[in-house]
């Protein structure tokens, strides 16, 4: 009885996994660029934009990007969510105009996606 459970657990977990990998594959992120739209507030704050290519391949439509902006430490100095509608199979640049601190801004090393899915 015990192997049978073993056995059994064991395929649970792998049944997981598979799925959990076909869930994260369902979206993708790429092309993350950003800038500055305007010169630094007296508070020390900036508007900045930034955009990211999203692909969908899950037959939902609403999603939500998560951005990381880090250093070249790779420590994190700020976050962006982007949100919007892609429709399925299809991939469109999702943007979000944003307010940080200049003093991050000027240290970012890249942007990265943490976490995406439905909204």
């Amino acid at each position: 009885m015990e192997g049978k459970l073993k056995n059994l657990i064991i395929v649970l977990i792998l049944i997981l996994i598979a799925c959990t990998s076909a869930i994260a594959n369902d979206f993708s992120v790429s092309n993350i660029s950003y800038k500055k739209t305007e010169d630094p507030m007296s508070a020390g704050d900036i508007w900045i934009s930034i955009k990211a290519n999203v692909t969908n391949r899950d037959p939902s439509n609403i999603l939500f990007v998560e951005l990381v902006a880090i250093d070249k430490d790779g420590f994190e100095l700020d976050h962006v969510i982007l949100k919007g509608y892609v429709e399925h199979n299809k991939t469109v640049i999702l943007t979000k105009k944003t307010i940080m601190r200049y003093d991050s801004f000027k240290k970012i090393h890249k942007w990265i996606c943490p976490d995406i899915g439905l909204y």
